[in-house]
């Protein structure tokens, strides 16, 4: 590898690196492809354009790879350079020599989308000169929704089986008000019960209700968040059953389908005494073998469950609460693991490409015919603005956060292809694409890898609402430059140090100069 390109990369990678410590703004929650492609004219001269989806207090930003104005025109306003449909008001500013953004007047209405176009032929006379098309662009301001609700039943005093409180907590997808969150939230049932609120942080909130007795009587009750004080799209309601005090009973039998082996989990009214062997007081059909785990109040049957299948779980008589109460009756009750949604997701989380790969990314699908490769490059010569506007942070499941920086990078689309793969079903399947052509032409730079498909791609059929489940799981992203250097950069208060290895020797390196 030329030592040029190294120096390059070692760069590149301190940038990288540094980046990951500095705090910046949270991405998007999802975001739609952008159809829209940029002649490479346009991508040589600006790395950077807001675009999908984006929140109802965010400005649009810029980017340019060269300053377009004079350090002294930072902080003005160029006129009517933006236009937008539906239209927008608000002013563009040059925050810095290479950055413009446009800050609306107001904050944006959400659940809204528009078409944008900066028209550079007025920011410069170069861009004049060249007869530069205009920048377009489109963005979605996404609304509030309820990320997380996660709630439980519990003893207020383990060591009183009486008295029980019923609590969790609540995201949204947008910044919240603890008095909005009150006003919308109500509990009714058979019981007097009262909701109690506290802030955790701008999205997240913490919630438990009054004291609720329990008797010789089942009592049930529902929550509901009503969708008006918050600006939220639909009602959001929970029901949950305060058992009777005199009985233990399986209340809730559940999938466990995370993960890559799928597992049952099966609740009680009551804390299970754990010191009692329960060895064949329960039982599945088919015969599958698996392991009892007991955590408080449930069981977790964890075993050789397939994907697809249906099996009924019997819990038998005899299974004692630490109470000493005991189920008195034979419950069976059948679950059926739902089929694996078509998905993908890369091999790996890393982002550097040594030449020991061969060229070769790696990833897995399953319930895919087919999916479709597409890669951009981006000519960048501020890398250190560009790695800081987009978080180059890498998942393997990357399909949302990466999501809003590889639709707003203006690169140049360098290779499309469609990878054919096998028809298994309900498993997961190593797959492989070699990259050594384009490798070969462009042998430096950023490269902004995405895979996706389509409702024709599928090996299964999606359930739900096809076009947002591809619109949330369709595509997975990942930026990659290729570098046989690897750093470790540790920040101390007085000094930063950074350690240089070969990443496939694992060897340190010498005589590599770094800079920032």
């Amino acid at each position: 590898m030329k030592i040029k390109f190294l120096l390059t990369s070692a760069k590149l990678a301190l940038l990288i690196l540094i980046s990951f410590l500095v705090s910046c703004k949270g991405q998007k929650d999802k975001q739609p492809d952008s159809n829209i492609s940029y002649s490479e004219e346009l991508a040589k001269e600006i790395s950077f354009v807001t675009s999908g989806d984006i929140h109802f207090d965010d400005v649009i930003q810029v980017v340019f790879n060269d300053a377009v104005v004079e350090e002294s025109d930072v902080n003005t306003s160029p006129k009517d350079v933006f236009t937008f449909s539906p239209s927008l008001k608000g002013q563009a500013v040059w925050v810095s020599q290479s950055v413009l953004e446009f800050k609306p007047d107001k904050p944006l209405p959400t659940r809204e989308s528009f078409d944008g176009k900066l028209d550079l032929q007025k920011l410069s006379s170069k861009f004049k000169e060249m007869e530069l098309e205009g920048l377009i662009f489109k963005i979605n301001v996404v609304g509030r929704d309820l990320a997380n609700y996660k709630a439980s039943i519990d003893l207020k005093d383990r060591n009183n089986p009486i008295l029980i409180v019923y609590g969790g907590t609540v995201s949204f997808t947008e910044k919240t008000d603890l008095e909005a969150v009150e006003k919308a939230a109500s509990i009714k049932g058979d019981a007097t019960v009262k909701l109690i609120w506290s802030k955790i942080d701008d999205k997240t909130f913490k919630f438990t209700t009054s004291d609720i007795e329990r008797t010789n009587k089942t009592k049930n009750f529902k929550v509901t968040i009503n969708k008006n004080p918050l600006d939220l799209e639909y009602n959001f309601t929970e029901t949950f059953k305060v058992s009777s005090l005199e009985k233990m009973v399986p209340n809730d039998f559940r999938n466990d389908e995370a993960g890559r082996s799928p597992r049952i989990r099966v609740s009680f009214s009551d804390e299970l005494d754990m010191d009692q062997n329960i060895e064949g007081l329960i039982n599945v059909s088919p015969s599958v073998k698996f392991e009892v785990k007991k955590l408080g109040k449930a069981v977790v049957l964890d075993g050789n469950f397939k994907f697809g299948e249906e099996y009924s779980v019997t819990i038998e008589k005899g299974i004692r609460s630490r109470w000493g109460t005991k189920t008195d009756v034979k419950t069976t009750q059948k679950l059926k693991f739902s089929d694996i949604q078509p998905q993908l997701e890369f091999a790996s989380d890393g982002i550097i490409l040594p030449s020991s790969n061969k060229n070769k990314i790696q990833f897995y699908t399953t319930n895919l015919k087919r999916v479709h490769l597409q890669v951009k490059k981006v000519y960048t010569k501020q890398i250190g603005t560009f790695i800081q506007s987009q978080q180059l942070t890498s998942t393997k499941t990357r399909n949302k956060t990466f999501n809003d920086s590889y639709s707003s990078a203006v690169g140049v689309i360098v290779k499309s292809q469609t990878i054919e793969l096998g028809d298994k079903q309900n498993e997961w399947v190593l797959n492989e694409f070699d990259l050594t052509d384009l490798f070969s032409k462009y042998d430096d730079g950023l490269f902004l890898l995405g895979i996706n498909f389509t409702p024709e791609d599928v090996s299964l059929p999606i359930k739900g609402e096809i076009l947002d489940y591809i619109y949330e799981k369709g595509q997975i992203y990942k930026p990659i430059f290729l570098s046989n250097i690897g750093m470790t950069v540790k920040v101390a208060d007085s000094e930063t140090k950074v350690f240089v290895t070969d990443i496939v020797t694992g060897k340190p390196l010498s005589s590599v100069k770094v800079s920032l």
